[in-house]
């Protein structure tokens, strides 16, 4: 049931624009060098992993050894992107779930004209009855629901992207 419902989630995000990818822990390092070496990214804001400090680790080492400078969260309007942790993330509608209660997620997913989540498969949900469930004794002060890069049509009728968050969103699923 669990992979039928991480390949719902990595279809329903890559419709809706997540560059998605499911990878095994071992590759993490290689695959943050990638997205960085092809991408020309130096400028980057990295939230705090709770409950993931191995990831986090990971993620910073590979961050640095690819050359980046990492900013403090104060200057994420400086950053080229930002990168989170994201505990959970919705099957049933392709979406990242970014919580308020993890220090630099929000500014991180929100400010940098790009953003990387990094997540473990066993935070796929199937929907949002069953994040509510997880949290009902202790709801953060509020979710962010991030379904694919920011687009509007409020221009003019013209779809605009990048305006009101992250023109691209990447997100590596670590097994």
């Amino acid at each position: 049931m669990s992979g039928e419902k991480l390949q719902r989630y990595l279809a329903r995000a890559r419709l809706a624009g997540v560059e998605a990818s499911l990878l095994p822990v071992e590759e993490l390092p290689a695959a943050l060098g990638q997205i960085i070496g092809g991408s020309g990214f130096s400028r980057v804001v990295l939230s705090d992993f709770p409950d993931a400090a191995d990831l986090g680790e990971v993620t910073k080492e590979a961050l640095l050894g690819a050359g980046c400078t990492l900013l403090g969260r104060g200057e994420c309007e400086n950053a080229d992107l930002g990168v989170t942790f994201c505990e959970n993330f919705v099957a049933a509608t392709g979406s990242l779930i970014v919580r308020s209660d993890i220090p630099g997620a929000m500014l991180g997913s929100l400010l940098p004209a790009v953003h990387l989540a990094i997540s473990r498969a066993g935070g796929c949900l199937e929907d949002l009855p069953e994040l509510l469930e997880i949290f009902k004794n202790s709801l953060p002060s509020r979710f962010g629901l991030i379904t694919g890069p920011s687009r509007t049509g409020d221009i003019e009728a013209t779809m605009t992207t990048c305006v009101h968050g992250p023109g691209r969103v990447l997100h590596l699923i670590v097994e």
